[in-house]
């Protein structure tokens, strides 16, 4: 099936093929999500002696701001149905000012092309860590990496179903994995790390969950990836339901496996100083749950949520390119749909960027830090697009301000913390707006001499 697009220049006949079930949608969400959150980020945070015994709490903060923020995405995306996601949302409801948009739709672009490589990066050290093969180094690590890339491309360029589809294995398996993990491990959960925090002084508690939720928040922010399928989705209700579920199912495995592991450090089932590295913690807890096995169990669920983690990047930030394109925001090529139904230069354009970035690990991660900031802003001029909007969208106030409000507090204590970063993240406000402008006035200047 197809649909007819709406973009702010009118009507386009034709479009993306409408082959989206719920639980493919809900899986989009999923796969975006659960990455390197549950098998390193949590471990972190946990086995800080100054904070981890708060990381429930950094998790239930996270929790309900993302709640509050997919609210508004939902009233946004029932309102006005793009698969530019955020993009389109502030692009609607703050129409007169392009730097906005170009901000927040560059941000996204660099935000998932980098998580894409990020993720087939880590996806190597996994898979050579499995077949025993890490003395062969870090050009083998890329090669891996590349061809994951290319696989993700192709898998894409198939269509929307067959993408789907991948998409549902891969996540199946990692939750099943997880959940497995977690219900053996139920009888371990100490009810007591919970409640034994409250005697804690009040500037202790405030620190240690903002540390907490700044550090792990980078974990909810897939869900936007639901909102991309919107114009691909059989139903807009599927997108409404598919940005809950996917919050619910993530954050439940987030706060579950850290309850694990700060009941089992507590209790002396986890020795730290017998921990060989911070990121390993889950390891650690399913090899004590599971035995021997548990090792490879779980570097085959980190293999799956990193190849899910990837494709649900590389799909969502096609979309936003492709309903860019529509707006004159990049060059018209951009939207050309192949035989598919799928936007085939933005899929082939975001695998090359990805490829770029592979080559310059550690400036991933460092782009990776700097996105997510991004990302967080991104998120409060989405929810303060709604709370302009709240009339039209028939939304309440409350999770407009907890949407627009949490991100900048969870935001402003990580530049607190590291001062340096605020100056990048000006910067990359002006480089994204500048480039954007380049862009756009090329595109429409090429579009001009076409005509």
């Amino acid at each position: 099936m197809k649909q007819s697009i709406q973009s702010s220049g009118g009507s386009i006949e034709g479009g993306l093929h409408k082959e989206l079930s719920l639980l493919e949608i809900a899986s989009i969400g999923v796969g975006a999500m659960i990455g390197g959150t549950v098998f390193s980020t949590i471990g972190v945070v946990a086995m800080k002696s100054a904070v981890g015994e708060l990381i429930l709490f950094s998790l239930l903060l996270n929790t309900l701001i993302t709640l509050a923020i997919g609210y508004n995405y939902a009233k946004l995306s029932a309102k006005y149905p793009s698969c530019g996601a955020g993009y389109a949302f502030v692009s609607k409801v703050f129409s007169r000012y392009t730097p906005l948009k170009l901000f927040i739709g560059y941000s996204t672009f660099f935000a998932y092309a980098s998580a894409c490589a990020f993720y087939s990066v880590v996806f190597s050290y996994y898979l050579m860590r499995i077949f025993n093969m890490n003395h062969l180094g870090l050009f083998t690590v890329k090669l891996i990496a590349i061809i994951i890339v290319f696989i993700l491309v192709l898998i894409n360029l198939s269509g929307v179903k067959n993408m789907g589809i991948v998409e549902d294995l891969l996540v199946l398996f990692k939750v099943s994995i997880l959940l497995t993990v977690i219900i053996l491990g139920f009888k371990l959960l100490d009810l007591t790390v919970v409640y034994k925090v409250a005697s804690r002084p009040l500037s202790y508690l405030a620190k240690g969950i903002l540390y907490g939720s700044a550090t792990t928040f980078l974990g909810f922010e897939g869900f936007e990836a639901v909102v991309n399928a919107i114009e691909e989705s059989r139903s807009k209700e599927h997108v409404k339901r598919g940005i809950f579920t996917s919050l619910a199912i993530a954050s439940s495995i987030y706060l579950m496996v850290a309850w694990l592991a700060i009941s089992m450090l507590e209790n002396g089932l986890l020795q730290s100083d017998k921990i060989w590295h911070d990121e390993t913690i889950l390891g650690e807890i399913t090899k004590h749950i599971i035995g021997t096995s548990g090792d490879l169990l779980l570097s085959l669920a980190a293999l799956s949520a990193t190849l899910s983690a990837a494709n649900g990047s590389l799909y969502a930030v096609s979309r936003v390119l492709y309903a860019m394109s529509r707006d004159h925001i990049v060059p018209k090529v951009l939207n050309k749909l192949n035989r598919n139904g799928v936007p085939s230069n933005s899929i082939v354009l975001v695998g090359l960027m990805s490829i770029a970035l592979i080559f310059f690990e550690a400036g991933v991660e460092k782009l990776g830090e700097l996105t997510s900031l991004a990302f967080l802003l991104c998120f409060s001029l989405v929810s303060l697009a709604n709370l302009k909007a709240r009339e039209e969208t028939c939304s309440s106030m409350v999770p407009c301000l907890i949407g627009f409000i949490g991100p900048l507090i969870i935001m402003t204590y990580a530049v607190f913390c590291t001062p340096r970063i605020a100056f990048l993240l000006i910067a990359w406000i002006i480089i994204t707006v500048t480039i954007g402008f380049l862009i756009m006035r090329l595109s429409c200047r090429n579009e001009k001499e076409f005509k």
